[in-house]
């Protein structure tokens, strides 16, 4: 399906103010919570929340966004029958504490630095598909974007609020 070697983004999918309600949002909660999580994938472990952790009305809000906008983008791009989602989480990404650079790892357990997750390796995702939305400004960071192997060998960098979608086994 050659469809599938071709990412697109769908710009602004979100608008500013409501990547950082959403930054906000899921800061509060893994505060609440006592941190995010880092257990959910087997081979390509993130630091991550599903949505549906989320307060009812942010996660309908998002919903209505995926639903709504991406997976029928999708559908069209990709001629591909009905969508639905699989899976739907936030990850954080950020770079390593100063004083763990260069240092040995910290052990886990209590009083432990939480995980710090700058990237994530070339890896498969378990879907077919998958849109990645950026929710940080890209000011605000160094580096970032999505990176293909070949034969795409291409970094797709998305502004703020933008969907990259993707074949997921690319």
């Amino acid at each position: 399906r050659p469809r599938l070697l071709r990412p697109f983004c769908i710009e602004r999918a979100l608008p500013a103010d409501a990547c950082a309600a959403l930054i906000a949002e899921a800061e509060r909660v893994a505060r609440e919570r006592g941190g995010w999580q880092s257990s959910r994938h087997k081979h390509h472990p993130t630091v991550d929340m599903p949505l549906h952790d989320l307060p009812a009305a942010r996660y309908a809000a998002l919903r209505a966004v995926l639903d709504g906008a991406i997976l029928p983008a999708m559908r069209g791009r990709y001629a591909s029958d009905e969508l639905r989602l699989r899976e739907a989480f936030l990850v954080k990404y950020e770079a390593p504490a100063a004083e763990a650079v260069g240092g040995a790892p910290r052990a886990a357990g209590a009083g432990a630095a939480p995980r710090r997750q700058p990237g994530l390796d070339f890896h498969r995702d378990g879907t077919l598909l998958n849109a990645v939305i950026l929710l940080s400004c890209p000011a605000d960071f160094d580096g970032g974007g999505t990176k293909f192997a070949p034969p795409l060998d291409r970094t797709y960098s998305t502004g703020q609020g933008d969907a990259l979608c993707s074949c997921g086994q690319l």
